[in-house]
């Protein structure tokens, strides 16, 4: 009978593992400014989180398991949904938008960066419209990229617009530094001071 109930309890323990593991590890999660909370699990469209600001902190990709974080359709900004920015990419991890015409990230010309990426490994941002950033802080980086600044980070970003972005000091659309790879494929980079 004792062993019985020890196999039971094994049994019950290993479930609830392999449940927890699930949930812990997936790839894949979900942003809807409209439908989404942040409260929800984001493992699914249906569970969606509401801010990408929450993604980033929930998600932590690694270089065996990365994560993609899909963006749905929608404007994404501190008025509309509660962004905050700058947007702090995490490693082995990818910002996916519906495609660059119909999902937006909007900083609304506040003193920050939209996208910052700092000593980070294969992040890549895609099919996104990222706007309105204006890095006015003090020094590196704060002063630098107003819409992505990138440094010391391997970073792709394809299929974006990334337009009317402001920098007190440099690189208004996008500041690069440091010696790892940057890639920009298919990008339409306009109006940065």
């Amino acid at each position: 009978m004792r062993a019985k109930r020890h196999l039971i309890l094994l049994v019950v323990v290993m479930i609830t593992a392999a449940a927890c593991a699930v949930q812990v590890w997936a790839t894949d999660y979900y942003v809807d400014e409209a439908n989404g909370s942040d409260s929800n699990s984001g493992a699914s469209p249906a569970s969606a989180w509401k801010t990408i600001t929450h993604a980033l902190i929930a998600v932590h990709g690694t270089q065996e398991d990365p994560a993609t974080i899909h963006v749905a359709a929608g404007r994404y900004s501190q008025d509309t949904n509660g962004e905050q920015f700058p947007l702090v990419m995490t490693s082995y991890t990818t910002l996916k938008g519906e495609s660059r015409s119909s999902t937006r990230i909007v900083a609304q010309g506040r003193q920050n960066q939209v996208v910052q990426c700092l000593a980070k490994e294969q992040v890549f941002i895609e099919g996104l419209t990222i706007t309105g950033g204006n890095a006015r802080g003090e020094g590196l980086p704060y002063s630098s990229g107003g819409g992505i600044c990138c440094i010391d980070s391997s970073l792709m970003v394809s299929d974006c617009v990334v337009s009317n972005n402001r920098a007190a000091w440099t690189g208004g659309c996008i500041y690069v530094s440091g010696a790892k790879p940057v890639q920009i494929v298919d990008c339409q980079i306009t109006g940065g001071s």
